[in-house]
């Protein structure tokens, strides 16, 4: 029995480290994929404008890949959408109220909510409300894992590390859509604009 329980410790440990070389390998170096450029300007009725991103914050999320745009309608409401990608860094993603909580803001609460797709079914995102000095924010996000959308980043992590065993690539993203004003009107404007970007995203990332 001990001679067994040996050897099961023995491929677990080697198995777990080819695992961790594998991972590794594949978060060396940093995104220069460009995937983003494609993304529009114009989605439905709603115009972008891009806001820089800093050098620091390129170099601690592990990619360049990254797109903070400002959306506004013709009545002048705005949205801030967020997308990080990545194709070789899974520690460029992590859930966004870490950075909001860092920055100072109070997290009133999580919930997840259904956004009812045009074609029927639901699209599942992660909401956050939170406060902070200027007021209250409204946050809806998820992630991709290749060519899948999921409101999981655990199920996101778990995909990286099925690629990492057969030896792909790590490609995914966080996506979130906020907003820092706005009642129930607002709330349906950014779950319409959510449901208008899917499509493009999908094509992108």
């Amino acid at each position: 029995m001990r001679k067994i329980n040996y050897w099961v410790v023995v491929v677990i440990f080697v198995l777990a480290s080819f695992l961790i070389v594998r991972i590794e390998t594949a978060n060396s170096g940093v995104s220069y994929s460009a995937r983003l450029d494609k993304f529009p300007v114009k989605i439905g009725s709603w115009r972008g404008e891009d806001i820089k991103v800093e050098d620091h914050v390129l170099d601690i999320l592990g990619t360049k890949d990254v797109i903070i745009r400002r959306y506004k309608d013709k009545s002048g409401d705005t949205l801030i959408l967020t997308v990080v990608y990545s194709d070789n860094n899974r520690d460029s993603f992590h859930p966004p109220e870490y950075c909001y909580i860092g920055g100072g803001a109070k997290l009133i609460s999580k919930t997840k909510e259904a956004i009812p797709l045009e074609g029927g079914g639901n699209f599942i995102t992660n909401k956050l409300v939170m406060k902070h000095s200027g007021g209250v924010i409204k946050a809806w996000y998820w992630y991709s894992a290749g060519d899948t959308f999921t409101d999981s980043y655990y199920l996101q992590q778990a995909d990286f590390v099925w690629k990492a065993i057969k030896g792909r690539g790590l490609d995914g993203a966080l996506i979130r859509v906020s907003i820092d004003r706005g009642g129930a009107d607002m709330e349906r404007k950014t779950k319409d604009f959510i449901r208008e970007a899917i499509p493009f995203l999908k094509k992108t990332l």
